[in-house]
């Protein structure tokens, strides 16, 4: 770990603060032991929780004053199918791809509606299941008769997408921006740190993840092509250990600029974070009184990842959002994002705790707020 960064994030909080991180939040722990606290065994005992699992199971648990890190009804985002209905029911914002739930029957026979009466080269979906993760089992279609016999006739005897899990279809962004001839998507950070008040933030930096092989609409059964997430591009094939998956945002402004010549300096400050931003307050907007049906007592708030992809114009669409975004922290792009990221986060929200925000924020952005 970076000791330059984090020593600029030892922090002193109230008197002996207590946080209690579950077994699975490894990379968490790393990044969180820079504060000066005690991490306690007991959840009952501690100031902020940090979990990856068992969050319902905790929740009715605990206190007036106690911290954790998730809303109960998040999944109102954060399931693919969730976040579909959600922007579908506000009129389906233009920075949301067309999307359909699959498993829903009205938007189902919608979806197979629009398509036009026979398979046409230039009609691309990509299906994903609503509660999966990693680019676990997105596949990318441009002929559908398989897959109306599996919704609309039943015929299960070649199910073309697994019929135990719930899907929805999104209209595939044919014309997205290659790098270096590569797909690409860019990850960006944020959290919410109070429902009431609202108040939302963005963090001013985040990663470009490309995937190993050029961009082609010939071979859509391949994730090396289609599929950005680093997992998937590890997962498949035999990978190139000098491959370079990630960038900065900086790199990329540069090759926009310099190379491609279609931005201006000054691309991400002006005209990117500004439209993340909007889109970010749009969906908070939309689950927001979801999110506020929490169940407990306890003050929640959320660190949460979303994925954009900037098409060929530069427009950016956002097509997901994670919780729990990837923390892990040792290649040379995410050791210079994600500690710090995380320790401002957790600073944000013990601060909007206290009603103390003296300096805060620093590098996170306001989406919605003070």
């Amino acid at each position: 770990m970076n000791d330059e960064i984090m020593g600029r994030w030892i922090v002193e909080l109230k008197a002996g603060p207590q946080f209690y991180l579950d077994r699975r939040s490894t990379n968490a722990r790393r990044i969180l032991s820079a504060f000066d606290a005690d991490l306690v065994a007991d959840p009952a005992q501690a100031d902020l929780l940090w979990l990856r699992r068992g969050v319902g199971k905790m929740l009715p648990q605990l206190e007036p004053g106690q911290l954790i890190n998730h809303f109960a009804n998040e999944g109102a985002m954060i399931n693919k199918g969730r976040l579909t209905g959600n922007l579908n029911r506000i009129g389906a914002p233009d920075f949301y791809p067309t999307s359909f739930r699959l498993y829903d029957a009205t938007e189902c026979q919608a979806f197979f509606d629009q398509l036009p009466g026979k398979d046409e080269p230039v009609q691309h979906w990509i299906l994903k299941p609503a509660n999966l993760s990693k680019g676990i089992g997105i596949k990318v279609l441009r002929e559908f008769d398989g897959l109306h016999r599996q919704y609309q006739a039943g015929d299960l005897s070649d199910p073309v997408v697994d019929p135990k899990l719930e899907y929805i279809a999104q209209r595939y962004i044919e014309n997205p921006l290659l790098l270096n001839g590569k797909k690409s998507e860019l990850r960006v950070y944020w959290m919410i740190a109070s429902i009431d008040p609202l108040r939302v933030l963005l963090f001013d930096e985040g990663t470009v993840r490309l995937t190993t092989q050029e961009f082609s609409l010939e071979d859509l059964d391949n994730p090396l092509i289609h599929v950005t997430n680093t997992y998937q591009q590890k997962r498949h094939g035999n990978l190139d250990s000098a491959a370079n998956l990630k960038w900065t945002f900086a790199d990329l402004e540069s090759y926009l600029v310099e190379d491609l010549a279609i931005a201006q300096a000054g691309f991400f400050e002006n005209d990117f974070k500004p439209r993340v931003r909007a889109c970010l307050k749009t969906v908070v907007e939309a689950v927001a009184a979801q999110l506020a049906d929490t169940k407990t007592e306890a003050s929640c708030f959320g660190v949460y990842g979303a994925d954009v992809i900037l098409d060929a114009t530069l427009k950016p669409w956002l097509t997901e959002i994670q919780k729990n975004p990837g923390l892990s922290h040792d290649d040379p792009i995410k050791i210079n994002i994600v500690p710090e990221m995380l320790l401002e986060a957790v600073q944000i929200a013990l601060a909007n705790e206290l009603d103390d925000w003296r300096e805060l924020p620093r590098r996170f952005e306001w989406v919605i707020g003070p």
